[in-house]
């Protein structure tokens, strides 16, 4: 449903903002874009143009996609604006993992409904559905958690060279689970708003995620959570 899926856009951009700490007014312009579904593997593509001072984006959708492939494409459309406000002549190359991360962090700690299903009735005119929403407070880790105490997590290295293998299967879900645990423990360091702006004005190049301390730091959290995932399941 496009006027619900502009709503779902909005609340997106405006948490992802919230939760980045910033500041800066918005610039770029984002058009999406829905095709008839053909088949589950449908791909979802994102383009970046430039005009003068300004980039436009273009987000080509499938109108029947899933909610985790949904998620990560408008995070990443959204994190691609704020990265081009100070690209000059290239669009930024955004980290594999910050997107996967972000998303997953997205789905698992929200506290408001950001993608709604579409309407499934109809009365007087009106295109009807019922969401609920359960106000019971989780562990937004449990996952994330559950799934690395079956699978080693990935390094920083891995996470930021994926293999096409990375992207299918249980392979898929222990890096979605390492993108999740690191781009939370990111957000839980006070200075990771500073860190992912230098991030923006270095073209998040891997040797800046090497050398910025706040991301080494995030990195190593991992391995803590990944063994006390381990020493869980085996006391358990």
């Amino acid at each position: 449903e496009p006027s619900l899926l502009v709503v779902s856009c909005e609340r997106i951009r405006q948490t992802v903002t919230r939760e980045l700490g910033l500041t800066a007014p918005w610039r770029g312009k984002i058009h999406v874009h829905l095709f008839p579904v053909t088949s589950a593997d449908d791909a979802i593509t994102l383009t970046a143009e430039q005009f003068r001072d300004d980039w436009n984006y273009r987000v080509h959708l499938p109108d029947i996609v899933e909610r985790r492939r949904l998620m990560r494409a408008l995070v990443q459309v959204v994190l691609l604006e704020t990265a081009n406000r100070q690209a000059a002549g290239r669009s930024a190359e955004l980290p594999p993992w910050l997107a996967v991360g972000l998303a997953e962090h997205l789905l698992a700690s929200a506290q408001t409904e950001l993608l709604f299903a579409p309407p499934r009735m109809r009365v007087g005119g009106l295109n009807l559905s019922r969401t609920v929403v359960t106000g019971r407070r989780t562990n937004p880790l449990a996952g994330a958690r559950a799934r690395l105490s079956e699978h080693s997590p990935l390094t920083l290295q891995e996470l930021s060279w994926p293999t096409e293998n990375d992207f299918t299967g249980d392979t898929a879900e222990a890096y979605h689970a390492s993108a999740h645990l690191f781009v939370t423990e990111l957000l839980r360091l006070k200075d990771c708003p500073a860190c992912l702006r230098s991030g923006y004005a270095a073209g998040y190049r891997l040797q800046w995620m090497k050398e910025t301390a706040v991301v080494r730091v995030a990195a190593q959290r991992i391995v803590h959570e990944y063994r006390r995932g381990r020493n869980a399941r085996a006391t358990g």
